[in-house]
């Protein structure tokens, strides 16, 4: 779910930590729905007051979700769980410390394709998802990578098990959900 309230001019604000004072909307957190709530005004209904909404709320959420994600990549990359490029995550996967692969939206094939063949090896080795096979992802641009992670050409990401690599995941899974329902 995600909260929405009202801020004091009027204006609807996405309230994606739910800590926003005042009278509070929840909607269910999947792009379609929060559509849905925009077309059918159910916004200003539930808040009881007269509301502004933007046209383009349903695409903000998902820009700010996104945001959240590399906002949560920081900070796994100062606390020292990230590595970055092929060779590395490649190493990282196989000897078993990957708990997520990010791979850039603009990455070569062949660069994903190997590092998949490197999640494959470990499988075959017995690693289940149980066991910790690592989450892999498809995420951003590369330029947006490089921008967080403070590198040139990033492509591929690998960050081994931890808490702040753990709060990537629950973004990125949040992240994923919200867009879930568009893409089908």
């Amino acid at each position: 779910m995600i909260r929405f309230v009202c801020d004091p001019n009027g204006n609807l604000v996405p309230d994606l930590k739910a800590d926003l004072p005042g009278r509070g909307a929840w909607v269910s957190a999947t792009k379609s729905m929060v559509g849905q709530a925009m077309e059918r005004k159910l916004f200003a209904k539930a808040l009881e007051t007269k509301v502004e909404v933007s046209k383009t709320l349903d695409e903000d959420v998902g820009e700010l979700l996104h945001r959240s994600v590399l906002g949560a990549l920081a900070m796994a990359n100062k606390a020292g769980v990230i590595v970055v490029g092929f060779s590395k995550v490649n190493d990282m996967i196989r000897s078993g410390n990957a708990d997520l692969v990010l791979h850039a939206s603009d990455a070569a094939d062949d660069g994903i394709r190997k590092i998949g063949s490197a999640l494959k090896a470990i499988e075959a080795a017995g690693a289940t998802a149980e066991d910790g096979l690592p989450i892999t992802v498809l995420f951003s641009t590369s330029d947006e990578l490089e921008g967080v992670l403070g590198g040139m050409n990033i492509m591929h990401v690998g960050a081994k098990y931890g808490g702040a690599t753990q709060n990537v995941i629950k973004r990125l899974t949040r992240l994923q959900d919200y867009l879930k329902e568009d893409a089908a």
